[in-house]
């Protein structure tokens, strides 16, 4: 049976429906047992449903500007550091 380090290392894999038989019933086996591992899928799913429908929609401003400034060759797993400017949200 898959641990969560492993099942989040095949999430993407099952998402995308590419998981191999055997895999695809321990990933299944670990999500029937594990709350955790039931909410992350719920949430992925979640997620792409919401960024279908968004599809098209303009993101404000506000939001976008700061993740422009980002840049391209930064890697994920590198910490990024924002200026303090770089969400300048308005409080009311």
């Amino acid at each position: 049976m898959l641990d969560c380090r492993e099942f989040i290392k095949c999430l993407s894999d099952y998402m995308d429906g590419e998981l191999d038989e055997s895999m695809l019933v321990e990933f299944e086996e670990h999500i029937e047992s594990c709350d955790s591992a039931r909410c992350v899928v719920e949430t992925f799913r979640r997620t792409i449903l919401l960024h279908r429908k968004a599809r098209g929609a303009r993101v404000p401003t506000r939001v976008s500007v700061p993740f422009a400034r980002i840049p391209a060759d930064v890697s994920a797993s590198e910490p990024v550091q924002a200026d303090s400017t770089a969400l300048d949200v308005k409080r009311r």
